[in-house]
């Protein structure tokens, strides 16, 4: 379940009988009331993010097609933004199917709604970003690929937070500027600690 950012809105996946297929869902918190349009099927890996104001969320979304294999399903996942009150087959193509049934995508957006990411996963060891700037882009820019690391970015006023362990087995935090690409410029915030382990890190 993933809360709007003034509480006022649920979306949540229901699975069926224990199924690992899910439906999306949404309810009006204050009056408990589900909503009979905002339904979205094929939402196993869904995780959608709220648009700052609550209008509608970015998600991932899988074909329910029976005649694609199962272990085919992920290279024809895309990203979509879902408004609140249309159905789902109104639902704007974000970011495109890879075509690789070994990735896997998931976006992620900026408490401020500017900048929007898709993190492409490269089996359980490394992941790319791409990054969208939704002020002033018309496209998806590559912020880190093809790196042997993981990195889970948070923006907030015009900064890149990356955790990661690049480097860094137990995890840091770096910060880049929206404009730097080449790691080597990011700066290290939180160095990697000699024994614990750094499980997250969150803009509040």
């Amino acid at each position: 379940w993933w809360p709007s950012q003034d509480g006022r809105w649920l979306a949540y996946a229901l699975s069926a009988n224990n199924a690992d297929e899910s439906t999306l869902h949404t309810l009006e918190v204050d009056t408990g009331k589900v909503s009979t349009v905002d339904e979205i099927p094929g939402a196993r890996y869904a995780r959608p993010h709220w648009l700052p104001d609550g209008s509608g969320f970015y998600y991932t979304r899988w074909p329910l097609d029976a005649s694609i294999p199962i272990d085919q399903r992920p290279g024809h996942t895309a990203i979509y933004l879902h408004l609140r009150g249309a159905p789902y087959t109104r639902d704007a193509l974000v970011f495109p199917a890879t075509g690789d049934p070994t990735l896997f995508i998931s976006p992620s957006l900026s408490q401020d709604g500017r900048f929007l990411f898709v993190h492409r996963y490269r089996g359980w060891t490394r992941n790319d970003v791409l990054v969208r700037d939704l002020q002033r882009e018309e496209k998806f820019r590559t912020l880190v690929e093809g790196v042997d690391a993981h990195f889970f970015v948070e923006a907030w006023k015009g900064r890149f937070y990356v955790l990661t362990d690049l480097d860094a087995p137990r995890w840091r935090v770096m910060v880049a500027n929206p404009g730097s690409e080449l790691i080597p410029h990011w700066r290290e915030l939180v160095p990697q600690d000699p024994q614990a382990v750094l499980d997250d890190v969150e803009v509040v």
